[in-house]
């Protein structure tokens, strides 16, 4: 549109008014769904801890997600955390798992995503949580499901153990 066709009793052109600034009201653009504070590193609720907000990029295939690290890694890719706003881990190449289970980077994701509390966020990799995802049922209500958190520790396999007796039987 031109200025013309939005000013048509005024007269103006670009050569007699090459700027056009128009000021929207914060507010405005956030009901709009427009975040002006995304994608830049902020200061998280918890000292010592960042995170960046970044938007959905449908061209790319992206999710609205969050990247949560330590102030002093905010450059390395490889000591962060991150999640889409469903809860799945967003970055799955440079998610770094240790950190991903920690509560405080959980706590950092979801309010910077404005998350419910029910939102469990993914910290261990797809391909595995069939096998380890536990649904509980309420005694009170069994219609009513919760999802448990689980934290896992993989050991080498240990050798069956011997009876006292089997020592003296050797050879």
């Amino acid at each position: 549109m031109t200025l013309d066709e939005l000013f048509p009793q005024c007269g103006l052109s670009l050569d007699a008014m090459p700027h056009l600034i128009i000021e929207v009201p914060v507010d405005l653009l956030e009901a709009a769904g427009v975040r002006l504070d995304e994608s830049k590193w902020q200061d998280a609720h918890i000292s010592g801890m960042k995170y960046r907000v970044d938007p959905e990029r449908p061209d790319m295939k992206q999710k609205r997600h969050v990247h949560v690290a330590a102030a002093k890694h905010v450059n390395t890719p490889t000591r962060q955390a991150s999640w889409n706003d469903d809860g799945r881990r967003h970055d799955k190449k440079n998610f770094n798992a240790a950190l991903g289970a920690q509560a405080k980077y959980r706590d950092v994701a979801q309010r910077a995503l404005g998350l419910d509390a029910n939102v469990v966020l993914e910290a261990i990799e797809p391909k595995r949580a069939s096998a380890v995802t536990v649904i509980l049922e309420s005694a009170a209500d069994p219609d009513v499901e919760a999802v448990a958190e689980l934290h896992l520790r993989a050991t080498a396999p240990r050798p069956p153990l011997k009876r006292f007796s089997e020592f003296f039987n050797e050879g």
